[in-house]
């Protein structure tokens, strides 16, 4: 179904340690695959393939980052979209296979963000659910009126505006499916409009712990979110930022 986040890629600045702190913290395993005269480092879950892992860059001016893709069935239209609404496309088009391609986007705030397209069919049910795999995306932006209408026009999004504790959240469907929040960044804000990745956990409070020994650096410890759940905010120790959730029991 166009619309659904179905893979992310964590950019690095040290794949080995990157592999052993998320190894060690969820049991990721990374498997090595060639594709035409490049070597890819795939992410998987048990089974469940959901992921890259790449070395970033020594020209490149970003820093160590998840980046979250988002089906759609006309990458080209929805590049398109994208420019038409003022965001701009610093990838526009890159063939993986044959059969895939992806687009790596910026929203007109300066969020980064990919979209894929693939003449195969999903597999039903993918992307699984459960401890260790992606399960929200959040965006915390500067505007959040006008990145509801750019999502929602770009991917068909829609959204339900609820009261929060740090004040409105949107909840971001494809169809019936929850996809996401989008959230007003606080006032005088270091960081830029960015895309945060959740991770589902069965304990926040002990996967935080364990990021921290591990290395990470907590932004945010081990919050309640009322009558919802609770959740973390991490950077892994090259930088990248992640969330960690569990529903409320």
């Amino acid at each position: 179904m166009s619309g659904k986040v179905v893979w992310h890629d964590l950019n690095t600045s040290d794949p080995a340690k990157a592999k052993a702190f998320y190894g060690e913290l969820f049991g990721w395993e990374v498997r090595s695959r060639e594709m035409g005269s490049t070597k890819h480092e795939f992410l998987y879950m048990g089974e469940e393939g959901f992921g890259c892992l790449a070395k970033l860059d020594k020209k490149s001016q970003a820093p160590p980052h998840w980046l979250a893709y988002v089906h759609v069935d006309d990458l080209d239209a929805a590049v398109t979209r994208v420019r038409r609404l003022g965001g701009s496309a610093p990838v526009p088009r890159m063939a993986i296979t044959d059969k895939d391609a992806f687009a790596v986007l910026l929203d007109p705030l300066g969020a980064a963000f990919a979209a894929y397209e693939t003449a195969n069919p999903l597999p039903p049910g993918y992307p699984k659910q459960g401890p260790g795999l992606f399960c929200w995306e959040e965006l915390a932006t500067t505007d959040p009126k006008r990145a509801l209408g750019f999502y929602g026009e770009v991917f068909g999004w829609t959204h339900e505006t609820m009261r929060m504790p740090m004040g409105e959240y949107s909840i971001l469907k494809s169809g019936d499916a929850g996809v996401g929040g989008i959230a007003q960044m606080p006032a005088g804000a270091v960081a830029s409009p960015h895309w945060i990745s959740y991770i589902a956990t069965d304990d926040v409070d002990r996967t935080a712990a364990k990021a921290v020994k591990l290395g990470a650096k907590p932004f945010v410890p081990a919050t309640d979110i009322p009558n919802i759940g609770r959740f973390s905010v991490q950077a892994d120790p090259q930088g990248a930022v992640f969330a960690l959730y569990a529903p409320k029991s």
